[in-house]
């Protein structure tokens, strides 16, 4: 049985339960309503489409358009300013961060990821989701 197999099941037990010679209690209900939850696992946000970090907070998708603000070297050549244009994921509250790096010159982040959709695809699998579950 799959995670999604068992929180439908659940789901059938909480609409039938009552129906039967046990009375199920508000309370009872929202416990079980929050267990389908867990097992559904994390669901990524409709805005974002990024999931919760694991302390619960957004995590949030940044973005290096591949202009260094301070080339580290010399900062009259414009070679040093050119970077691929790169994408990483932090989360607003902890220190975790995915797929973030210090560019050539160490002079800002920048990202491992070449598009937004890979970010999120790593950081949501980095969280636990799983889209064909």
């Amino acid at each position: 049985m799959t995670r999604e197999e068992a929180a439908k099941r659940w789901e059938w037990v909480i609409e039938n339960f009552n129906y039967f010679s046990v009375y199920l209690w508000p309370d009872q209900r929202q416990e079980l309503l929050a267990s389908i939850a867990l097992l559904r696992g994390p669901v990524p946000d409709p805005e974002t489409g990024l999931v919760s970090c694991g302390c619960g907070k957004r995590l949030v998708l940044k973005h290096n358009p591949g202009k260094c603000q301070e080339p580290y070297d010399n900062p009259s050549d414009p070679e040093n300013w050119d970077f691929p244009p790169s994408w990483w994921v932090e989360c607003e509250k902890s220190s975790l961060s995915i797929g973030k790096r210090y560019n050539d010159t160490f002079s800002e982040y920048c990202g491992v990821y070449d598009s937004a959709e890979e970010a999120i695809t790593e950081a949501n699998r980095a969280m636990g989701y799983k889209e064909d579950a």
